[in-house]
């Protein structure tokens, strides 16, 4: 008679017992990676429609700037605290695509330091107004290499030196960011 060796130990259960192991624990592990698998594939998915959701998903779309240019004028010298002035955004499409320009956000760092008197030409319609943020929607449409201006009339209610940014936002999609800086004084 042919004797076989004892089981090993099964150290999985901690019992040092010498059973032998389940025929099933390879099935059994097989079938826990596959759902392990699953749920992180799901996880990944549930992720990007969350994040396209969110504009993740368009976020390559949003450093497309060299579609378009942005020139600011401003005034030469410091303007006076309570006078208007001009800021002029020069925007040119340079893609040799057709655009409309849908929005321009004003920001300013600090909040009524710069109040928007005006637009030319008007907006369409303002959306969002904040102490340091408007939001004014236009339509305006560049044809391909076609440029056109917006002056922005501002006036500066401190002294001081001002900053803040303009937003431009074509086709609905962010493009340009451009800053500024204003030194304001008081009218002698």
């Amino acid at each position: 008679m042919t004797s076989h060796p004892p089981p090993s130990p099964n150290w999985a259960d901690g019992s040092h017992s010498t059973r032998a192991a389940s025929p099933n624990a390879l099935a059994m592990m097989f079938i826990g990676a596959i759902i392990f698998a699953v749920g992180c594939g799901s996880g990944l998915v549930a992720g990007w429609f969350a994040g396209a959701a969110t504009g993740f998903g368009s976020l390559l779309d949003d450093f497309a700037a060299a579609d378009t240019q942005t020139a600011l004028t401003l005034p030469g010298n410091a303007v006076s605290v309570g006078e208007p002035f001009d800021i002029t955004l020069h925007l040119t499409e340079v893609a040799g695509e057709t655009r409309t320009i849908y929005s321009i956000d004003l920001w300013t760092d600090e909040p009524e330091t710069l109040k928007l008197v005006s637009t030319s030409p008007p907006p369409t319609e303002r959306g969002g107004t904040e102490p340091n943020w408007n939001e004014l929607f236009f339509d305006i449409t560049l044809g391909p290499h076609e440029s056109s201006d917006v002056v922005f009339t501002l006036q500066a209610t401190t002294p001081g030196v001002h900053a803040g940014e303009f937003e431009v936002y074509y086709n609905e999609t962010l493009s340009q960011t451009v800053r500024f800086s204003i030194e304001a004084a008081t009218a002698d």
